[in-house]
């Protein structure tokens, strides 16, 4: 099966190989220093109810220096992962990353069918 194509389609792949992620991830890795939310995503990879979802929609929420990651159903109405991070200095008080297709990319990257 052929990989989709992202907006963008440069792919640069994780520390682990086991998923891509799009340029505009990278500047965004770059300028955030968030190469760590990478990590952790990667990381939940290997959870079977993780692996069965053709989407996968992972939303960073900072307040007060600490932060909860949740990776959400299709339809956003389950957490299927909430993973609490006590100390964070990340500059945004959120951050949606999509993956799909084995590629971390923006909701805004994501190819779809015409």
């Amino acid at each position: 099966m052929e990989q989709p194509t992202f907006l963008g389609h440069v792919y640069y792949k994780t520390r682990t190989g086991d998923l891509e992620y799009t340029a505009a991830v990278l500047e965004w890795i770059k300028k955030n220093k968030g190469r760590w939310l990478l990590d952790l995503i990667v990381s939940y990879q290997e959870n079977p109810e993780i692996q069965a979802m053709p989407v996968q929609q992972w939303e960073l929420h900072v307040s007060q220096g600490s932060a909860i990651l949740i990776c959400t159903d299709d339809f956003a109405t389950r957490n299927i992962v909430e993973h609490h991070i006590p100390y964070t200095d990340h500059p945004e008080p959120e951050r949606i990353l999509i993956v799909e297709d084995k590629v971390i990319c923006f909701p805004a990257e994501r190819p779809y069918d015409a």
